[in-house]
């Protein structure tokens, strides 16, 4: 039996990408450390927005009664809801701004950008837009929408207010 062979060269792949990642320099780690921190910043902001326009009455009473002095503030930022969405609205397109800032930086330092540009694109664009989606704005949503009382920014933004 003669083997077919589908790439005239397997080695092509290897050569093209070793030309393009440069490796992972040690200023990587403290800009990757960054990126992961406002990505998570970015999430929990997200995530606050929909906490606090998805309260239930039920929930609203639970404010009151068991949470002191933090529920009555998160109620008070309630009744203020222009103030409260323009305020969440515009910190999370300055950290989402940053993301995209620190992640091009992040990949200028590891990958060789100018000689492949389509990799460039899926690693840009694809990838860094693809996690800023998942976990900076979809996943803390769905969750934020499932337990608005105890989503975890709703009580760090009493510290932006």
């Amino acid at each position: 039996m003669e083997e077919i062979a589908l790439d005239p060269d397997p080695h092509l792949l290897t050569v093209m990408l070793s030309s393009f990642y440069k490796g992972f320099p040690p200023e990587a780690v403290f800009t990757l450390v960054i990126l992961i921190v406002m990505l998570i910043i970015s999430g929990l902001i997200s995530g606050s927005e929909t906490a606090f326009f998805s309260f239930q009455p039920a929930d609203l009473n639970k404010l009151r009664k068991n949470h002191g002095k933090r529920g009555k503030k998160i109620l008070s930022l309630r009744n203020r809801p222009k103030e409260l969405l323009a305020t969440i609205l515009i910190s999370n397109n300055f950290i989402n701004v940053g993301i995209v800032i620190i992640s091009t930086y992040l990949t200028t330092l590891m990958f060789n950008l100018k000689s492949h540009p389509v990799l460039t694109f899926v690693v840009q664009i694809v990838i860094v837009t693809s996690f800023l989606l998942v976990f900076g704005e979809i996943l803390p949503k769905i969750y934020a929408n499932k337990k608005p009382v105890i989503f975890p920014f709703s009580w760090l933004t009493l510290l932006l207010f």
